[in-house]
């Protein structure tokens, strides 16, 4: 069986565009789903794992690749 679902195109997909942020993926959370499969402007949520706390966070691609960080991280800071 074909794969149904929608692929980036090569070279523009999130982790060619977007190599830092693309590894903060959470391949384990994510299943099949992978960051060379998706176009960084994608409204798809996936899960990131922080990598200076190692947070797992729920967010859209198109947010990770806009340079949105770490959500937990964020709050964090400001209750200190």
């Amino acid at each position: 069986l074909m794969s149904q679902r929608k692929t980036a195109l090569p070279g523009n997909s999130f982790a060619d565009l977007f190599p830092n942020a693309a590894r903060e993926w959470d391949y384990d959370k994510n299943g099949d789903l992978r960051p060379e499969d998706v176009s960084s402007r994608s409204g798809k949520k996936a899960y990131f794992k922080c990598l200076s706390k190692g947070h797992v966070t729920l967010s859209t691609i198109a947010n990770k690749a806009a340079g949105h960080g770490c959500s937990k991280c964020a709050i964090d800071s400001r209750a200190k």
